[in-house]
């Protein structure tokens, strides 16, 4: 029985070596399969290598009959032979696959083994109905089918192909391999409607743009529309052949006057009906016919643009020849100096306020555009002021004059001026507009007050999917809806800015609405590029609540939903701060806030209780907002604390806190938008004669806590 045992150890080793030799050739093989072709040494190698591969079988055959035989249930050692046969036949007919193809390629010569075919880019999805098929067809042939993807590789391209709501459907799905049919299920499930696809095409055709004037151009649009939904419509499976009479009618009430009259009278010479494919071939005939015109009237304008050009120019060459030293020399020589160089250069003139030089150039006769003689601003071509864009020189600007606001009160002691802000170490006096105004009680008495008219800084945050022109200019639309009409904005140089404040300025433009939009258009303000500080205290604010968000939002993913319901919660907490003191009243206890300014109360907020629990992936949905919104408020509530507070080192006092002061006192505990107002009702000098202690009633009771834990609010 020990030699028995002896012999079927040596046969299983011996077919464990059989069972290397394959595996050492699956290795060998597998990244060839990557090459589009194989050169002359990979070939020599691998056609070596496969016929000593072929004999393998014969060998692990007869050893496995051999193992069979020794043991006394054979059928426990048939799993053997199924693993080898299951991985030997796919390698072998893999490496036949590779020396076929190889070999198929050496009959179509070597002439085509150095052409590059262009790069084909996948194709993109942003959720619209109508590219749907485009999409799904170019995936599924690029990506979908490859065998030569795996399911995680095919992951990573689905996710780089999606944009905006339909990168939404698969974005809270676990990036693994196993998930990746799950993802375009989900995806096939919400966008793969034949009903919905139908019903979007359908509307398209109908809802095309028609035709305002002949051009070829809006012509060509039209077709392009038609065919392209009308395809989309055949391959859902649509009877479109059937559609010719009344997808003609639908189709000629879009065309222009020219062009459908033109079709009335082809149409007219017919015997039978027209079919869509000749509607199509008249209207493209119609596209070629006008093209050519419009070519020919390019050529024709820039033909006479140049005989024009030849012409002044031979006419400023006879006046040049005439003395042409003596109009080269007065060009080039200033007229205030006279010295040799021009007039904008010269330091004795830039020098001069911005009224002298306008005088001057009227004087000297210059272009008011470039200050160059020998033309005027109405023919130069050079750039405008850089200022208001208006067609004068840069150093030739000024601001208009703003008249001052007339007094609706008489007498000048209705309106007084009067304000102040005290420093770390001095106090400085700030002048703020006040007004006196009559205000109407409940029974109908009047009773006048003084108002303030100062600005407020108010905090609007939007939410946009994109940073792109179109997503800024639907947020502006939203701001305008909500907080009306702004008349400045001040913003850095994105190119999303930049390209919003054009396409305003495109529509007003238009002569319809020029001269209604004249007095109602928004003025743009940009930063010079890589500089966002120049925006001042607007842009330190944006930082710093950036910042803030950018630490939160870091813990989770949110939704849209969730994110703007976040961010309108984030807003209250910012239009929330307390500014200055309501009244001097010392038992009020109420500060102006920025939502007074908005809807004239302080801003409330549903009650929730202290979420604790640190893991965030652990709570709901709504926990999780609510579990951001609360760490905001911690870090705002303390970065706000240490503005109030005077941070610089104190030269000379500034005075102590006085009995009926509203300062803000600091409380981690309290919820969000709870300011903890409380005004000072008694002071406590130390043995030094200063006071470092005070006593606050506040609405819960009265407390008694130091300076460094207190912090006054500006009265002015």
């Amino acid at each position: 029985m020990s030699q028995h045992s002896e012999d079927l150890d040596t046969l299983i080793k011996r077919r464990g070596a059989i069972k290397a030799k394959l595996t050492i050739f699956r290795n060998y093989i597998k990244p060839l399969t990557s090459f589009s072709s194989l050169t002359d040494l990979q070939r020599f190698e691998l056609e070596g290598r496969y016929e000593r591969i072929q004999c393998l079988y014969n060998d692990f055959d007869k050893l496995q009959t051999e193992i069979e035989t020794l043991l006394d249930a054979p059928d426990d050692d048939f799993k053997s032979r199924c693993e080898f046969e299951d991985q030997y036949h796919p390698t072998v007919a893999l490496a036949r696959s590779l020396l076929s193809a190889t070999t198929n390629s050496e009959g179509s010569g070597r002439v085509h083994t150095n052409v590059r075919l262009p790069k084909i880019d996948l194709p993109h999805f942003d959720g619209s109905v109508q590219g749907w098929l485009e999409f799904k067809d170019t995936y599924i042939s690029l990506i979908h089918n490859n065998k030569c993807n795996d399911d995680i590789m095919r992951f990573h391209y689905l996710r780089s192909c999606l944009r905006g709501s339909a990168a939404l459907v698969i974005k809270n799905i676990d990036f693994t391999s196993e998930n990746y049919n799950n993802a375009w299920d989900l995806l096939c499930q919400r966008y793969d409607k034949d009903q919905l696809l139908i019903h979007n095409h359908v509307q398209a055709l109908f809802s095309v743009a028609p035709c305002s004037k002949e051009s070829s151009k809006s012509l060509r649009y039209l077709i392009d529309v038609t065919n392209k939904n009308i395809r989309a419509l055949k391959t859902l499976k649509q009877p479109t052949e059937h559609w010719d009479t009344l997808i003609i009618f639908m189709i000629s009430q879009k065309l222009d006057s020219s062009t459908s009259r033109y079709w009335e009278e082809h149409r007219n010479k017919l015997s039978e009906p027209p079919t869509l494919n000749q509607f199509i071939f008249f209207i493209e005939n119609q596209i070629n016919l006008l093209e050519k015109i419009e070519e020919n009237s390019k050529i024709n304008l820039k033909s006479k643009e140049t005989n024009n050009n030849n012409y002044n120019n031979k006419s400023t060459n006879y006046i040049i020849q005439s003395n042409s030293n003596q109009i080269q020399s007065n060009h080039s020589k200033c007229p205030l100096c006279n010295e040799n160089h021009l007039l904008y250069t010269c330091e004795t003139f830039r020098s001069l306020p911005t009224e002298v030089r306008i005088e001057k150039a009227k004087n000297f006769k210059v272009c008011m555009n470039c200050l160059r003689l020998g033309h005027t601003d109405r023919t130069c071509k050079l750039s405008h002021c850089k200022y208001c864009k208006a067609r004068h020189n840069t150093l030739l600007h000024s601001e208009p004059e703003r008249s001052a606001a007339s007094n609706p009160m008489p007498g000048a002691d209705n309106v007084a001026f009067s304000a102040n802000f005290e420093h770390s170490n001095t106090a400085s006096f700030i002048l703020l507009s006040t007004a006196m105004v009559r205000v109407r009680g409940a029974d109908g008495t009047k009773h006048p007050a003084r108002v303030l008219l100062d600005n407020v800084k108010a905090v609007h945050i939007e939410l946009v999917t994109a940073l792109s022109s179109e997503a800024y200019i639907a947020a502006l639309k939203i701001f305008v809806s909500r907080r009306s009409k702004p008349r400045s904005i001040w913003s850095d140089n994105g190119t999303n800015f930049v390209g919003a404040c054009n396409e305003l300025k495109g529509v007003l433009s238009n002569s319809d609405i020029a001269s209604f939009m004249s007095q109602e258009g928004i003025d743009f303000n940009f930063s010079p590029p890589y500089s966002p500080h120049f925006n001042g205290l607007a842009e330190a604010a944006v930082k710093a609540t950036k910042g803030h968000l950018k630490k939160l939002l870091s813990l989770t993913h949110l939704t849209y939903e969730e994110m703007s319901s976040c961010l309108c919660q984030i807003e209250a907490i910012l239009n929330s701060r307390p500014l200055t003191p309501i009244s001097s009243d010392p038992l009020d206890l109420t500060a102006l806030t920025p939502a007074h300014f908005l809807i004239g109360r302080p801003l409330t907020s549903v009650p929730h209780p202290q979420i604790t629990d640190g893991n965030i992936t652990r709570l709901e949905r709504y926990q999780r907002v609510e579990l951001i919104r609360q760490h905001f408020w911690k870090r705002f509530i303390n970065e706000y604390i240490s503005l109030l507070q005077q941070k610089s080192k104190w030269s000379t006092s500034t005075g102590s806190l006085i009995p009926g002061t509203l300062v803000l006192v600091k409380d981690r505990t309290l919820p969000a938008l709870l300011w903890p107002l409380g005004r000072i009702t008694k002071t406590y000098p130390g043995s030094d004669g200063i006071t470092r202690v005070a006593e606050v009633k506040t609405r819960t009771g009265t407390v008694v806590r130091g300076f460094n834990s207190i912090c006054p609010l500006p009265l002015h």
